[in-house]
């Protein structure tokens, strides 16, 4: 079977970024499937990037990367422009490739939807839409489109997308609902997590020096690394020995370490590749999800989470939903209400004491990594689900 995979941030080796889609056509291609990815440079290696479209052989599959610049620090003009700026050269790109038995389109942004689209009707195969986030109900839920018409006028233009691909793929139950709701969504919708790789991220014993709570992620609007830097005020003035680290890049990075200069025990790191991520992570005491108090966000799948799983580090969230539940029913550790400081100052202070606590809430987060996020058997599941796409059940939409 012949795949193209459509995704604007697929991230190779030694690249900024979730590889998830790397994943996803290494593993297919293993199985005996022909794989391409048409992408960008964007989350390249910087040596690795060029001013011309890039040809290269990846762990058996191939990919075609354009020279469109993206950073999640850009303005929202700039980010637009990008989005526009893949859709325009991978439609003429995607029209020049062999036709394909199905193509699989990762948004975000979705605009990659509507290449999916395009390119399926030109090729005349059907298509899988795997939404990344949630378009345009996390912006509305995060309040940055107030426009009642814009709102409809989003809706209106991804509406068509889930409506038409033959095999619609979220990564958790939150996102589902998000789209079943709507009264033109289709019939069937899979979950299929962001999950991890758990050869990769490997638990370790704790560093003896000090006492590491990381952050690893995006550095932006939707994260509130501000609440973290005021819960981090308050545990660093009570316990010694502690510090609090954030490894990652976005629009608030510097108001961060502007924010965070005077403060010691507080260290903001810059963005680092999957293999170095995976060694930072060692010896690091508990893993911090943060998002800011949206509760749209809840049903975030961000593979920080995963990694710290596999990492075997306790996870404290600071936001409810699917992961809450989660930890509470592996035992893998700690959540707070959305926006309640309070709570997740106390939380922190309990693990910060407690050494045999983190000890079994980190054995039952690297089980539970293993049992059911190993990204092996998730990219299997979402094979099956292509090959189920491709069986004839009449035309492309």
């Amino acid at each position: 079977m012949r795949i193209l995979i459509l995704h604007q941030y697929y991230c190779p080796p030694g690249g900024w970024g979730n590889d998830r889609s790397f994943d996803w056509a290494s593993q297919w291609a293993a199985a005996g499937h022909e794989v391409e990815v048409l992408t960008t440079q964007a989350y390249f290696p910087p040596a690795q990037r060029s001013s011309r479209p890039l040809r290269l052989d990846v762990a058996g599959h191939r990919v075609l990367a354009l020279p469109v610049a993206y950073e999640q620090r850009m303005g929202w003009l700039r980010r637009s422009w990008a989005f526009i700026s893949f859709l325009g050269r991978g439609l003429v790109a995607g029209l020049r490739r062999p036709r394909p038995d199905v193509i699989y389109a990762c948004s975000t942004p979705p605009s990659v939807g509507w290449l999916g689209r395009l390119l399926a009707r030109w090729h005349g195969c059907p298509w899988c839409f795997e939404v990344i986030d949630v378009w345009p109900q996390v912006p509305i839920g995060m309040g940055l489109i107030r426009s009642r018409l814009l709102a409809a006028l989003l809706h209106a233009a991804t509406d068509p997308l889930y409506r038409s691909a033959r095999c619609v793929i979220t990564l958790s139950e939150g996102m589902r609902r998000q789209i079943a709701e709507r009264p033109t969504a289709p019939p069937l919708i899979h979950v299929i997590e962001n999950g991890t790789q758990t050869d990769r991220f490997r638990p370790a014993p704790e560093d003896s020096h000090v006492l590491r709570l990381v952050y690893a992620g995006a550095v932006g609007r939707a994260n509130g690394l501000e609440a973290l830097a005021v819960v981090a005020r308050r545990v660093l003035a009570r316990r010694s020995g502690v510090r609090f680290e954030v490894c990652g890049w976005g629009s608030h990075w510097q108001a961060l370490a502007e924010v965070m200069a005077d403060e010691a025990g507080f260290c903001l790191l810059p963005a680092k590749p999957k293999d170095e991520l995976a060694i930072w992570l060692r010896g690091a005491a508990v893993g911090l999800c943060v998002f800011a108090p949206h509760p749209v966000l809840e049903a975030n799948s961000a593979n920080k989470f995963f990694d710290y799983l596999a990492a075997g580090l306790p996870v404290v969230l600071n936001y409810g939903g699917w992961q809450a539940e989660l930890v509470e029913e592996a035992g893998c550790g700690r959540w707070v209400p959305a926006g309640d400081l309070e709570a997740w100052e106390r939380v922190l202070l309990e693990l910060i004491d407690a050494p045999d606590l983190r000890r079994r809430l980190g054995v039952a987060a690297r089980r539970l990594a293993c049992e059911r996020f190993d990204r092996r058997f998730l990219a299997a599941q979402a094979l099956e689900r292509v090959e189920a796409a491709c069986q004839p059940v009449g035309r492309v939409k």
